[in-house]
Parts: C-alpha cells; sequence; structure tokens
C-alpha cells in the first residue's frame, strides 16, 4: 500500500528537541479538527507544524498532507488561489477561480490534513474559510501557524514557546568560582544549545562544545532567550568568529544577526525582520502603544494603563489595544505576582520597537512623561508611607515598586543625561523607603551621585528638595562611598534644609549627620543630632522619621556602652513602628535587641528576637537586614558552643551580605568568622579575616578597633611575627578573596574525645611548657615513650608543631573551666567584642548598662 501523498516543504538542518509539542499536539490533531501553533516571530512555528505533519501513520488520513504557504497571501482572493493552488485535485481552472465554494468542493469527501502556514497577514479571510471547512468538510483537519489565534468555534491553540536554556550561574555580587558554569554534558540537556551545536556543525564542520566554551554557548542561548531564530543566526556565526566573541557582540544583535541563506525567507535573514513582518501588519493604535510599551523590561496591566494612556491612547483602549498584541504573540505572558498578571515583549521585539520610538521622535517625551507619573505616584505612596499604614498595604507598596524598579532604573538614569534633574531627584527621595529596605544603596548612590552633581540642573530645583536629596546621599553613601563624602552631603543637606525650611528637611539632614556618625565614632554630636532629628519629627507629626531617629540613638548609645539607654531608645523606636504598621524598622530594633542580648549572655532571648526579625526581613528581602540577622545568630552559636549552628549562619550572613552590595555587611560578617576560627583555635584564620574587615573599614571611613582587637587575640596565640604575617596578608586581599577564604571553612576541631586520658594527661603537661624529659619524669615514663605518646596526638589532632599543641590545650582547659566539661568550641564570655554598631551590635566603650 502507497503512503498518503505529502507536498512538505524540505528544511535545512535537523530538527531539534520539542518532543513534548510534537506529541500533544498530534494528540490534539486526534481529537478536534482545528489547531493553530502561535507565537513570536522566529520561534519556530513552521518547522514544528512540519514535523508534526511528517507522521502521516499516526494520523490516518487516506489523503496525506497538503501544505499552504500563506506569506505572501495579502488579500481573501489571495488566500483562496493559494489554497486551491496547493490542492492536488483542482484543476487549472479551479484554482484560478477560486472561492469559498470552490475549495469546499475539492475538500468535501477528503480525509487530509491542511496546513496553512503563516496565516497573520490575512488572519480574518483565513477563518472565514476555516470555519466554512469545518463544516462544510467532515475529512478536513487543519493545522494553522499564525503570529495569532484565528478566533473561530472549534479551534484549539497551542503556544509554542522558546526553546529551554541553561539555568544561569549564582548570581550576586559573589565571583562565580573556576568551573562554576555547566560542563559540555549538562549544556547539551537543553534544546536550545543543542540546536546550537547543529546549526555552528553545518558551517563549520570540526565544531565542537566543550567544557571549556560551553559556559559561553549557554550565554548565548540565554541572552537569546532560547528563540530558535536567533539562535540560529548566531551559530551561523561560528564560521568566522569563536562563540566567546559571538557572545561579546551581542549587544548589537541587528548587525550581528544576519543570514547569508539565500534560501530563507525573507522575514527569517534578520530578527528585526521577523518582528516587521508583525509590525508592518499592526494598525497605527497599536503600532503606538507597542512602541511605548518598550519602554518597560516587564509590567501589570495596571502601569500600561497609567503610563501608555497620553497623547493619542485614552487609558480605556489600553486594555483591548494590549489583548490585541498579545493575541499576535508580540507581548508573551511572563508570569503571575499577587494576583497579577505580569508581561514582557520578547526581547527581539523590544529591540525593535525602541529603534522605532527613537525613530518616532516620541522617546524623550515618553520618558518624561513617564518620570513625572512616577515621581508624582511614589511621593503619594511616600506621604502614605510615613504615616499610619497597615503593614500588607506596606508590603502591596513595596511590590508595586519592585514591578516598576528597573524601568525607574532606566529612567533615572535617562534623566541624568538629559537634565531632567528636579523631577529626577523628586523620584529618588520618593523611592529612598523602597532603596533602604530593598538594600538597594548602591544604585540609589550612583544615581544621586551624578544628579547632585548637575550644577546646571540643580539651579532651578527647590531648595527642600535639593537638601532632602543630600540627606538621602548621606543616609546610603557610607557603605557605599564612604563617610567623608556621606558627611560633606549630610552638612550642605542642614545648611540648605535651615536656609529653606519644609518638608522636615531638617530633621532628615540632622538624622543624616547622626548615621555617619555611628560608622564615624562621633557620639556625642552623633546623639545630639540624633535626639533634635527625634523632636523635630514627633513635632512635626513625621513618626516615621521619629522612630528612624531614636533607632540611631539607640545605635550611637550601644556604641558608647551605654546598654541601658540603647535598650530604652531601641523600646521606644520599635513602638513607635509597629503604632504606624512599620514592621521593618521594627525588625530593626528587635535586631539590635537581640545583639545587645547575645552580648549580656541572654541567649535565648537573643536567638528569639533576631529570628522574628529575620522572618519579616524575609517577606521583605531585605538582604543586608537578613545577614545582620544571621550574623547576630551565628556570634549565639558560638556563645553557646555550638560550631556547626555557628558556620551555617556565618556562612548565610556572608552570603547575604555580599550580595546586597553592602561592604560594611561584608566586614562584619568576615569579624564573626575570625571569632569562629579563634574559638576553633584557628588563630592564623582569624588573623587573615581580621586584617580583611579591617581594610574594608579603613576604605569606608570607619573604625576598625573591632578588627585591631581580633588581631590581638591572635597574637596572644600565635606570637607576633606569625600574627603580622597573617594579618597583612588579610589586608591585601581582593575583596572577592576574603569572601572566598572565609567561606572556606576548615573542618571542625578534634573532639578532646579522640585522645586517651594518658594523651589528654600528656597535653595539659605541653600546654604547661614540660618537655618530654620532664613530663617523662613526672609521669614515670621514659622520654621516648613521652615522645611517642606526643605524635600519636599530633596525629589524631592534625597538628605539627608543639606550640599548636600547646594552644589546644590552653583553649581546652579554660573551656573546662569555663563550663565543668569539655566542650567542641569553648563558650564565648558575654560580649567579648566592641564592633560598629549598626553591623555588627556589640559596643566599643565600655558597658555603662545591664540586661
Amino acid at each position: 500500500m502507497s503512503l498518503p501523498r505529502q507536498n512538505l516543504p524540505a528544511r535545512a538542518g535537523a530538527f531539534v528537541g520539542r518532543e513534548r509539542d510534537v506529541a500533544e499536539v498530534r494528540r490534539l490533531l486526534g481529537g478536534t479538527r482545528l489547531v493553530t501553533l502561535t507565537g513570536t516571530g522566529g520561534v519556530g512555528k513552521t518547522r514544528l507544524a512540519v514535523r508534526i505533519a511528517a507522521d502521516l501513520p499516526s494520523l490516518r488520513l487516506p489523503d496525506g498532507v497538503c501544505a499552504v504557504d500563506l506569506a505572501g497571501a495579502d488579500s481573501p482572493e489571495r488566500v483562496l488561489t493559494a489554497v486551491a493552488a496547493a490542492l492536488p485535485w483542482a484543476d487549472a481552472a479551479r484554482t484560478a477561480a477560486a472561492d469559498p465554494a470552490a475549495v469546499c468542493d475539492l475538500l468535501r469527501d477528503r480525509g487530509v490534513l491542511l496546513l496553512l502556514d503563516t496565516c497573520e497577514r490575512t488572519v480574518a479571510a483565513v477563518a472565514g474559510l476555516c470555519r466554512r471547512l469545518l463544516a462544510e468538510c467532515p475529512g478536513v483537519r487543519v493545522l494553522a501557524t499564525s503570529r495569532e489565534p484565528l478566533r473561530i468555534p472549534g479551534e484549539t491553540i497551542w503556544r509554542v514557546r522558546p526553546l529551554p536554556v541553561p539555568a544561569p550561574a549564582a548570581g550576586g555580587c559573589l565571583p562565580a568560582p573556576e568551573g562554576a558554569g555547566p560542563t559540555a554534558e549538562e549544556a547539551l540537556r537543553c534544546d536550545a544549545v543543542r540546536l546550537f551545536v547543529d546549526r555552528a556543525r553545518a558551517v563549520r564542520s570540526g565544531f565542537t562544545i566543550t567544557d571549556g566554551n560551553a559556559g559561553a554557548v549557554a550565554e548565548i542561548c540565554r541572552t537569546l532567550n532560547g528563540l530558535p531564530l536567533a539562535v540560529e543566526l548566531a551559530a551561523a556565526r561560528v564560521r568566522v568568529l569563536s562563540v566567546e566573541q559571538i557572545l561579546h557582540r551581542l549587544d548589537s544583535p541587528s548587525r550581528l544577526l544576519v543570514a547569508r541563506d539565500r534560501d530563507l525567507p525573507e522575514r527569517h535573514r534578520t530578527l528585526d525582520a521577523a518582528v516587521e513582518w508583525s509590525y508592518a501588519a499592526l494598525p497605527a493604535d497599536e503600532r503606538l502603544l507597542l512602541r511605548r510599551l518598550s519602554l518597560f523590561a516587564g509590567w501589570p496591566l495596571d502601569l500600561a494603563e497609567r503610563v501608555c494612556a497620553y497623547d493619542g491612547l485614552a487609558e480605556a483602549e489600553i486594555l483591548d489595544l494590549h489583548a490585541a498584541l498579545l493575541d499576535k504573540s508580540l507581548i508573551e505572558f511572563e508570569r503571575e505576582v499577587d494576583g497579577l498578571a505580569r508581561y514582557r515583549l520578547p526581547d527581539a521585539v523590544r529591540h525593535y520597537a525602541a529603534e522605532r520610538l527613537r525613530e518616532s521622535g516620541e522617546d524623550a517625551a515618553l520618558h518624561d512623561h513617564f518620570l513625572r507619573r512616577c515621581a508624582a505616584w511614589f511621593e503619594a505612596d511616600a506621604r502614605r508611607v510615613a504615616g499610619p499604614l497597615p503593614w500588607t498595604e506596606r508590603l502591596r507598596l513595596l511590590r508595586v515598586a519592585d514591578r516598576a524598579a528597573s524601568t525607574i532604573d532606566a529612567t533615572l538614569t535617562w534623566a541624568a543625561r538629559h537634565g531632567r534633574t528636579s523631577d529626577a531627584l523628586r523620584l529618588c527621595v520618593a523611592m529612598g523607603g523602597y532603596w533602604s529596605i530593598r538594600s538597594r544603596w548602591a544604585q540609589g548612590c550612583a544615581v544621586l551621585r551624578r544628579l547632585l552633581a548637575d550644577a546646571d540642573g540643580l539651579t532651578g530645583t527647590p531648595g527642600a528638595l535639593h537638601a532632602r536629596a543630600l540627606a538621602l546621599y548621606a543616609e546610603l553613601a557610607p557603605d557605599v562611598d564612604g563617610t567623608a563624602p556621606a558627611e560633606r552631603a549630610a552638612r550642605q543637606a542642614l545648611d540648605l534644609a535651615r536656609a529653606h525650611p519644609a518638608d522636615q528637611a531638617e530633621a532628615r539632614a540632622l538624622l543624616a549627620l547622626a548615621r555617619v556618625a555611628v560608622h564615624t565614632g562621633d557620639t556625642a554630636n552623633g546623639r545630639r543630632h540624633a535626639a533634635a532629628a527625634a523632636e523635630l519629627s514627633r513635632t512635626g507629626g513625621e513618626r516615621a522619621t521619629e522612630a528612624a531617629a531614636r533607632y540611631v540613638l539607640g545605635l550611637l548609645a550601644r556604641r558608647q556602652g551605654d546598654d541601658a539607654a540603647a535598650r530604652n531608645a531601641f523600646h521606644g523606636a520599635r513602638a513607635v513602628a509597629e503604632a504606624h504598621g512599620d514592621a521593618w524598622t521594627a525588625a530593626r530594633c528587635r535586631t539590635d535587641l537581640g545583639l545587645l542580648d547575645a552580648g549580656s549572655g541572654a541567649l535565648e532571648s537573643a536567638r528569639a528576637h533576631l529570628t522574628a526579625a529575620a522572618a519579616v526581613f524575609t517577606v521583605t528581602e531585605s538582604g543586608a537586614d537578613r545577614a545582620r540577622c544571621a550574623v547576630g545568630l551565628g556570634r549565639v552559636a558560638i556563645a553557646a558552643g555550638n560550631s556547626d549552628d555557628a558556620r551555617h549562619h556565618l556562612e548565610a550572613g556572608l552570603r547575604l551580605g555580599a550580595a546586597s552590595g553592602r561592604r560594611t555587611a561584608v566586614a562584619c560578617a568576615l569579624e564573626a568568622v575570625a571569632e569562629l576560627a579563634l574559638a576553633e583555635e584557628r588563630a592564623d584564620r582569624a588573623a587573615v579575616l581580621a586584617g580583611a574587615a579591617a581594610t574594608l573599614r579603613a576604605e569606608l571611613g570607619h573604625d576598625e578597633r573591632h578588627a585591631r582587637r581580633l588581631r590581638e587575640r591572635a597574637t596572644r596565640l600565635l606570637g607576633t611575627a606569625r600574627a603580622d604575617a597573617a594579618w597583612r596578608r588579610g589586608r591585601v586581599l581582593p575583596l572577592a578573596d576574603a569572601v572566598e577564604e572565609a567561606l572556606a571553612f576548615p573542618p571542625p576541631g578534634p573532639s578532646p574525645d579522640v585522645l586517651t586520658p594518658r594523651e589528654r594527661e600528656i597535653s595539659g603537661l605541653v600546654g604547661a611548657g614540660l618537655s618530654n624529659r620532664e613530663i617523662g619524669a613526672r609521669l614515670g615514663i621514659s622520654q621516648a615513650t613521652a615522645a611517642r605518646h606526643i605524635a600519636n596526638i599530633f596525629g589524631k589532632l592534625d597538628i605539627s608543631a608543639r606550640t599548636q599543641l600547646a594552644e589546644w590545650a590552653a583553649r581546652l582547659e579554660s573551656a573546662r573551666r569555663g563550663t565543668g566539661r569539655d566542650r567542641a568550641i569553648p563558650p564565648v564570655h558575654p560580649g567579648p567584642a566592641r564592633e560598629n554598631a549598626e553591623d555588627c551590635g556589640v559596643p566599643l566603650a565600655p558597658r555603662r548598662g545591664t540586661h
């Protein structure tokens, strides 16, 4: 028996991946008569349709498959002519005079799969024809490809997605360790990589993916979002470029991703051509909305309605226009967040639409409109947050800011470049709370630094606004640019605020000066500034600023060692914050109350405060605040003698601190890991990490005293020469290397239980300074026997010198005296450290209060 006929087009290159799509669509065609494959241009709809249709036996169609290319059909008449011409049973007369009835007559008694490819140019005409075919030709099934659905009864829509790509390497500020990218075997599990390799081999037969280039290939596929057309065009460049060179040139995709194959349809020779095909068919209002949506990396519908509705587009129109672009695969549904659908433009579409936006000359007007609207929105939100507001509503406003954050960042950059200083500063001041909660100090400092340096732009800026912006920079800068520029900005802010009294600018400037004092150690002036800020904000009804000022008063009191005053200030700030629904500020107060408890030995209370605060910071995604809690819990574990818990918490704190970009958080974590190293009798490691922390603090103009105290403790154990050498090595370690070294926790030290009673006795005598001869005399054994015991002890403890054994024995004896039993790590007496208050939580001055 002969196979059913088919006229499917031949395709160069192997078909890669999409096994699920092929199987599911074939299954659908077994139970429904019209399936439309939809998706953005270049996603591979045609190739998938051909692959599905090629397996004729599974479809059981006696008359086979008839493929119709509708790319050139730009009218209803040409659609009918193209369909009739493709049917093998049509004579010339019927083909020339094609009409819906004639086409239905040709197919009425046939069992055939009609593959209608590229329907989007004349979707209404194709829809009309399919409606008649489904009604009049019971043996006909239709598989259509289109960038938008046909929207007729009986249609099943199958959205074709880009190919899967490898997951990105771990992000954050920590460097990816060597070899952290995927291996060749791992990368080849993803269809996008397999497609790249197949097409690369077609143009360079010797091309091979290796462990060395797999990371670059994976990154190319990720950058191109797994879009098959883009991946194929990039792979074709392997003829003349390495994969690393291709990756570096992907910032100009319109120039790089161009095909030289003359057999390809014009619309598939470049990414821009693939999008132009869809863009050209849009009505004017849909084009306008698409251009304006290129401003966003992603958006919910309400944001599009608020921003894009002006000058030619009414807000009431946005919903239907948005839906039309979604149907035409020019907008993609991304995910649902907090009950709101979030959308994005495929990268190729966004790039193309942004180019059209610039060509139209409306990009400046759009950025300007967005900047002014955002400034007004976030100022209104900031006013709400400053007063009583339920915590659930505060969280909702945080997520609103999240949804707009990337677009706001781009708009602020544009504003700084184009001199829109006043509106940009309005938006920055309104975003200050968001930047603090989300640990975005670096981003905030970068844009404020640039805006505040624009003398011309500041000329027309109101003095109070200028003062608030300077104060905000001063609050953010100590952890980014250091205390010196922060203090200069705070003093400028205070002068301006007093010259232009308005909007609590003076209270914010005083608070900024107090925050700087936390880092510099000018506690007397700092407490004076914080108290003045608290009083001004209280009388002015700015309870959020009052809570912040009381909190800073607590930090300064703790830095002076006045625990009682610190505790009172934190309780007062927490009460004000909780009365207004501000769980974030309340959690910051609980963090410091927990650190006070840890310093006074109330470990259970400390653990409860820190755990509760960390739960809030997890919800608010406050990385630096979570880091403080983790480091605090690590110190509690050190004090309790629990090495495993200490390592767990300190590793988390170090990673969170590094990812937040807050260098003082990293310094604090390094100091805490150094404390653990001392407790575990690894004084060399402690000195190195303390040196690295001291360098970080020195670069920012912060107090180094705690790091230096750790060095003194290491010196007592190692001697001056060894401690100084380790300290110097730490002082010159690059930040990334210091973090990596701190995270490389050595195995925990051995328990005393690994030694026999006689070996523990001999260890104690070594610790007391006795020689082998003296030990033998004391115990009634020979000098050689004493030496053999000591050699066995060295092996069990993994040490190689008597000084190390003496150090271990001394620490063990100290622990035994303190607790009455052996411990894995000796307990830490309450409050041994004197650290920077805001970051590490223990005062630098002698304590004057008690718990």
